[in-house]
This record gives C-alpha cells, sequence and structure tokens, in this order.
C-alpha cells in the first residue's frame, strides 16, 4: 500500500469488492417484505368488493331495524366499479407468486338469472400459499377486455362484475353432479354448510367435469377428500364412479311394505319408477347424479390404512374388509376378454378402494338406504342448527337492546324528524328568505337544509355566525361587531402587559442560566447575580409596596399562568398547519397567537392545551379575521371543551363508540375485542379530540363540523360518535380481512388522512343515526 506505483492499484482492487458487497446488500434489502400502504390495502378491497359478493360470515349479523330484516351493514354489491382494477384482477387468476393455478378452463357457464341465459365465462381452481383453495369464474368478455390494448375502444362490461364468481373451498361440504348424457353439458353445484347453493357451472360435453373434480380431489389431498371418491380405470385414468342400482324380488317386497314419501305415487318404486319396468329390466339404468361429499381427513393409523368416515346403522357392525367381501361384483364393470384356449375371463375394468362407508349389501336397496340415511341425518342436523341459532339469536338480541337501553338511548333523539321533503342546500336564495322571516320554523327548516345537504361555500362565512349560535336567529351580526370589537382590544391591552413581565422574565432567567454556565467555567468577566436580577426586584418590589401581599401574590400567580400557557401557544402557532399557504404568512400567524393568547386570557382556568390551535386555524382561514374568529372558536369549544384532557369526554366518546361498534356491527366488535390494545379504541383518540380536522382537509371540515352543529338541533348532540363510526364501517373489510392490530389501525388511519370521500362518509353516518333512532323507538313502543 506504501508502494507509489503500485498501492494505487492495490486501493482499486480493494475498493471493487467493497461495491459489490454493498451493491447486493442493498438490492437484497430492497427486495424484503414491506407491508403494504393504505393506498393498496383500499385498491385491494374494491378490487375484491367490486367483483364478487363477499363470503358470508359466520358471525351473528348485526341487530336489525326494521320488521322486514334489514341490515345495519350495506351491502358491498353497491360500490361503484373501479375499472382501473378490472385489469389486475384478471391477471390474478394465471399462475402467480400468491397462488397456484391448479385447473383452468373457458366456455363455462353460468345461468344468467336475470335473462335467462348462460354466461360463457373462464374458471380457474387457485390454491393458495397457505393450502385454501378458491373456485374461480369471469365471464369472457371481462377477460377480452382486460387483455385489448389501452389504445383499443373500451366496451362499458361493468354490469357483468356482478356476474363473477368467488367460492372459498373450506365451507363448501356437497358437490352435486347433474348429466344427461354424453352430448349435453354436465351441471356442477356447489352446497356450503349452510345449505346454500350457489350458481351451477355448466361444462361443455365431454371429460371436461371430470378433469376439473380430479385436480379438486388433488388440490383437496392430504387433508380432504371426496366422498365417495373417483375411480381409476386402468388405461384411462380418473373415472366417476360405475355402480349399478339393482333391484330384487326381496327388494321390491320391502319397497312396497315401506311407506314412500308425499308426491310420489304407490306405483312408482324408491327410484321414481314403476315397478314393472324394473321387473322387465331387471336393472335400473347407469347412475348419472353424484353427490359427493368433501369429507376431512386424519392422520393415518399405523398400519397405514387411512380412517373414513362413521359407519352408518346398515353396516355399523362390519369392518370395512367385511363389507368388500360382500360387494358383489356384478356392482362394479367388468370386462370379457378371451384367454389362449379361448375360454372366456372377466376382468375388473376399474379399481378403487372405497373410502366411502355406504356400501352395498344384500339385504335392501343401499342406495335407497343411502337417501333415507342421509335426509334423516341431515335434517336432524339441520333442527340442532336452527335451535342454536335461534337461541343464540336470541341472547345476542337481548344483551343489544341492554347495551341500547344503558348506554345509547341517550345518544339520539326519538322525536320523529321528516327529512324527506328537503329540496336541497342552504344557498343564497334561500338564505336571504331566511334573514327575512327569522321565524323558528325557518331555523328549523334552516338546520334541516344543513343536516342534509349542508352549507353552499360562498355563503358559508355569513351562515356560520348564526349556525353556531354566536349570533341569534333574530340579530344581526353587524350590532354586534363593535361590542366584539372594543371587547378584543381590551384584553389584548392586558395580557400584553403580562407579556412584556413574561419576556423580561425569561430574559432574566436566560441571563442567570449563562452566568452560572460561566461561572461554572472560571470566568469571571460577569457581574454578580445580584446585579443582573436586580431591575426584576424592584418590579416585585414595586407591586409590593403599592398593592400589597394578596394583591402582589395574585399578579404573581397570573404572571406565571399565562406565562406557562403562552410558552404553549408560541410552540403549536409555530409549528400549526405550514403546509398551508395561508400559515406560510407571518403575519397570519401573529394572528392566531393573538388569538389564541386572548382566548387564554378569558379563560385562564382551563388554560391552554394542545389542539386548540389545530381547531381554530380553519376558523381563521375561513374569516380571516380575528374578532369574528375568536368568537366562533369560543363557541365551538363550549361544546369541544370537555373533550381536553380536564374533562372526561374523550373517554364517554371513546365508551359509546364501543358500544355503537357492538351493536351495529358484531364481527368488527369481536375483532376489537381479540385485541387487548383494542378494547378502549384509543386510535380513535385524535378524532374525537380535534373534530376529526386532522383526518379531513379543511373544506370538508367545514362540511363536518356545519353537520355536526346542525345534528345538535335536530336528531343527536353525539352525531360526531356516527361519524367516526362511519370511517370505521367504510374500511371494516380492510380491517377484518387483514385481522389488523391497535398499531396497524393508527398506522392505516394516518395513511389515509385527507384522503376519505367525505360525502359517502356523512351518508353512512345519517343512515346509522337513523337505523338506532328506529331502534330505539321500536323499543319504546313494545315497552
Amino acid at each position: 500500500m506504501l508502494d507509489v506505483s503500485r498501492g494505487g492499484m492495490v486501493a482499486a482492487i480493494l475498493v471493487g469488492p467493497c461495491a459489490v458487497d454493498y451493491t447486493l446488500l442493498n438490492t437484497t434489502m430492497d427486495m424484503e417484505y414491506r407491508d403494504p400502504t393504505a393506498d393498496e390495502l383500499v385498491q385491494r378491497s374494491r378490487i375484491a368488493s367490486t367483483t364478487s359478493a363477499p363470503a358470508q360470515s359466520p358471525k351473528r349479523p348485526p341487530l336489525s331495524v326494521m320488521k322486514r330484516g334489514n341490515s345495519m351493514i350495506r351491502s358491498s354489491e353497491t360500490n361503484p366499479v373501479a375499472n382501473s382494477f378490472n385489469r389486475d384482477y384478471v391477471f390474478s387468476l394465471h399462475q402467480n407468486q400468491r397462488s397456484l393455478l391448479l385447473y383452468g378452463k373457458n366456455n363455462v357457464g353460468v345461468a344468467n338469472n336475470n335473462a335467462n341465459t348462460i354466461l360463457k365465462g373462464y374458471l380457474s381452481l387457485h390454491r393458495e400459499h397457505h393450502g385454501a383453495l378458491t373456485v374461480k369464474w369471469t365471464p369472457n368478455q371481462l377477460m377480452h377486455s382486460s387483455s385489448e390494448p389501452a389504445a383499443a375502444p373500451q366496451t362499458d362490461n361493468n354490469h357483468l362484475w356482478k356476474y363473477v364468481v368467488n367460492i372459498a373451498m373450506e365451507p363448501i361440504i356437497y358437490i352435486h353432479l347433474h348429466q344427461q348424457g354424453n352430448d349435453h353439458p354436465v351441471s356442477l353445484v356447489f352446497v356450503d354448510t349452510d345449505g346454500v347453493q350457489y350458481a351451477p357451472f355448466h361444462f361443455p360435453p365431454g371429460q371436461h367435469c371430470l378433469s376439473f373434480l380430479t385436480c379438486l380431489e388433488t388440490g383437496l389431498s392430504p387433508f380432504s377428500r371426496l366422498d365417495p371418491p373417483l375411480w381409476n380405470a386402468e388405461g384411462k385414468g380418473k373415472i366417476l364412479p360405475k355402480l349399478r342400482r339393482k333391484t330384487s324380488s326381496i327388494n321390491s317386497s320391502s319397497l312396497q311394505n315401506s311407506p314412500l314419501p308425499e308426491g310420489i305415487p304407490s306405483s312408482c318404486n324408491g327410484h321414481g319408477e314403476h315397478s314393472s319396468a324394473s321387473s322387465a329390466n331387471g336393472d335400473l339404468p347407469d347412475i348419472t347424479d353424484y353427490v359427493f361429499r368433501i369429507v376431512k381427513t386424519s392422520v393415518a393409523t399405523m398400519n397405514g390404512a387411512p380412517q373414513t368416515a362413521p359407519i352408518l346403522s346398515n353396516s355399523s357392525s362390519k369392518c370395512i374388509s367385511e363389507q368388500l367381501d360382500e360387494m358383489e361384483l356384478d356392482d362394479v364393470e367388468v370386462s370379457e376378454t378371451k384367454d389362449i384356449d379361448g375360454s372366456t375371463i372377466k376382468k375388473h375394468a376399474c379399481f378403487s378402494v372405497p373410502a366411502s362407508p355406504y356400501v352395498i349389501d344384500k339385504s335392501e336397496n343401499s342406495v335407497d338406504r343411502l337417501v333415507r340415511n342421509s335426509l334423516g341425518n341431515a335434517c336432524e342436523t339441520m333442527r340442532i342448527q336452527l335451535l342454536s341459532r335461534a337461541f343464540y339469536g336470541w341472547l345476542s338480541y337481548t344483551r343489544h337492546l341492554k347495551t341500547i337501553r344503558t348506554h345509547l338511548s341517550c345518544l339520539v333523539t326519538t322525536d320523529q324528524v321528516n327529512l324527506k321533503n328537503i329540496e336541497g342546500p342552504v344557498n343564497r336564495v334561500f338564505w336571504e328568505k331566511c334573514r327575512k322571516e327569522r321565524t323558528k320554523a325557518m331555523f328549523t327548516e334552516f338546520t334541516k337544509r344543513v343536516y342534509c345537504y349542508g352549507i353552499d361555500p360562498d355563503i358559508r362565512i355569513v351562515v356560520w355566525p348564526y349556525l353556531t349560535r354566536m349570533v341569534a336567529w333574530t340579530d344581526d351580526i353587524e350590532s354586534l361587531l363593535p361590542m366584539w370589537e372594543e371587547k378584543y382590544t381590551k384584553d389584548l391591552q392586558k395580557w400584553g402587559a403580562i407579556e412584556e413581565e413574561v419576556i423580561k422574565r425569561d430574559q432574566e432567567a436566560f441571563r442567570v442560566a449563562r452566568l452560572r454556565q460561566s461561572s461554572a467555567n472560571g470566568d469571571l468577566n460577569f457581574p454578580p447575580i445580584r446585579e443582573q436580577s436586580i431591575n426584576n426586584d424592584v418590579f416585585e418590589e414595586e407591586l409590593i409596596t403599592t398593592n400589597g401581599d394578596d394583591v402582589s401574590g395574585e399578579i404573581a400567580d397570573i404572571i406565571e399562568e399565562f406565562g406557562s400557557n403562552l410558552h404553549r401557544i408560541e410552540k403549536d402557532v409555530d409549528r400549526c398547519d405550514r403546509t398551508k399557504e395561508y400559515f406560510s404568512d407571518t403575519d397570519n400567524l401573529k394572528k392566531l397567537k393573538r388569538i389564541m393568547c386572548t382566548y387564554v386570557w378569558r379563560h385562564i382556568n382551563d388554560g391552554y392545551i394542545q389542539g386548540m390551535c389545530d381547531i381554530a386555524a380553519p376558523l381563521l382561514v375561513m374569516y380571516n379575521d380575528e374578532v369574528i374568529t375568536l368568537q366562533c372558536f369560543e363557541r365551538l369549544m363550549e361544546r369541544m371543551r370537555i373533550n381536553f384532557p380536564h374533562g372526561n369526554g374523550i373517554e364517554e366518546n371513546l365508551g359509546n363508540l364501543r358500544s355503537i361498534v357492538q351493536v351495529m356491527d358484531p364481527e368488527l366488535y369481536e375483532l376489537i375485542m381479540s385485541n387487548a390494545d383494542f378494547t378502549h379504541l384509543y386510535f380513535a383518540y385524535r378524532w374525537f379530540l380535534l373534530d376529526f380536522k386532522r383526518e379531513l382537509t379543511y373544506e370538508t371540515v367545514y362540511q363536518v363540523w356545519e353537520v355536526i352543529i346542525a345534528a345538535e338541533h335536530l336528531v343527536s348532540p353525539k352525531f360526531q360518535l356516527f361519524f367516526a363510526f362511519a370511517l370505521l364501517t367504510q374500511y371494516r373489510h380492510i380491517l377484518i380481512e387483514n385481522s389488523m392490530e391497535f398499531t396497524d389501525v393508527i398506522k392505516f388511519f394516518n395513511e389515509m388522512a385527507e384522503k376519505h370521500n367525505v360525502d359517502e362518509l356523512l351518508v353512512i353516518a345519517r343512515d346509522k343515526l337513523s337505523c338506532l333512532q328506529a331502534l330505539i323507538r321500536e323499543m319504546n313502543d313494545s315497552n
């Protein structure tokens, strides 16, 4: 390295590997997993909500308000379709890193209920990285439109998204297969645990349905299986089971003696065919309709034999080997071959170990017994499920009613308010009419319009003083302005003198601190501490001599109290909404400081608390007048003062919000209760402290605040609770599907700040409030 000629070359060689290592490390870090942003989560939720209806939740639904069973949670099918996500959804149907494509087939039909036609589409079977199977079907029009170039003319196929099918295989327990012949389509129907049948899939003629079942059976293993399983045909692969239904004189007599269900004539046997035809032909036709059951498989036993499903009553005393011995070969298809000597040899064309316990015996037609036993078991299971659901539904209902009576009945008014005939927002024409009449009925009409549609931005400055009750409905603001200005000027002079004394004390303290620091360092150029503080001592002596001990002590307390508030105000004002153009001007920051100091001077006992500047800043931007801004701020603080730490408003709001979620959205409430940090909903602390000011833009803040104020006169003094619940409802699917914890929810809503659709949120909030009102009125009427 010290060599002049070779040292540079050695150094260059050492630099190369270091640069390579650093580049590889940086690339690796960039490729690591990162949490999705709030925008990405919202986009994924829009894709899922607009392409298919969400799967039915196993949890209890929210409390119904109307007797016809309307739900408080709006269906996601009403959401508008986001065209920008269509291409991404179609691409997700193919092989990707998140899921494995097991099967794909074009031109699979699904019935269109509206037009009684069959829509052709692309059917695919996916296995997620965690092992879950999903069946998806997308119309061909959507598949083709996503593959067209951007320059191609786009057709409006958004209405087809409601036909998209997305079936999770986890709740599916039965698969029905219906076929009429080799030249006809094959229908496949999925049935879930609740007995709900999905729209049938119509496969083209051929072996396409069998291929799908084969892939499905492969995807289900090793944790689940089809019952009965597909058979393995020698030289053909997988085939459908080829069992025949066989009758005999014993079977016919037993069927004749057994009672038949209603609707089946006595001349028919258990298969719906006349007994004479059965006896003439001997054997019934081959089975063309199948019911496959999806059963869970357990860990294999020591000898390798898998555990089968429970044995029914017709074979409960027999093991699988004994049942196999009793099975007749006539029940299975066989093929005849010629030996070398010309003798006929029967050879089984297919083989399979029947994992299903439903085997054929000689005493009775096993298919009929299978049907009867299956129907009996299904009816018993349905009876138990209905009883349990009815009981737990009643229990949940009574608990919700108790919560409503205890916590929520005081949040809304029970008076019937007619909001159907409201024409529109408060505009200039309507406001001129209000200023002419000034009656109580006109004020009621005014608040109804504000609550339903808001105020036009161009007249908001004129209307807000009357909305906030800063000015009485029958008065004029011009008559009150001189009095407000005079009072504001006097307050400025009073606290201005105190501010000067606070500044002097701060300067004195700063000089004393410097002196102590210099004395500690051995610097003797500074005068003694007594000389440094003589001016302040003289001032205090004058106060003591002039006013007495009590007055001087009171003044000293005021100076100290106001000084501490002044320091907090200065810190908050300097960092309040500096990204806004209005507050980039220093003069506007001084206006905000004077407003806050005057408010603190008038309410010295309450003092200043961090966050008050956030509430006053939008008012100053709207009015650009210190006097009117201060008056409006004082009116707002009469309602919001309780939310600050010296009151209990935050705890009360969080508790009421928790009760609202419990009654109106039980599934979201269960997610909240599963996380200990969630239980008090502290992520909504900032919402109630600042009335959603940091969650919205200035223009939308005005819109929300005026609706909250108007709601106080009409329907509820706590409308902010329902707006907070609307925020949770708007993104409930994201919170639930991602199982967000407390910190994840805070991060999500911080990233979504100023990106919310306020118009939609207000509609949801008004709808939730009206639902709770109707429920309380119904409770009162029943009592």
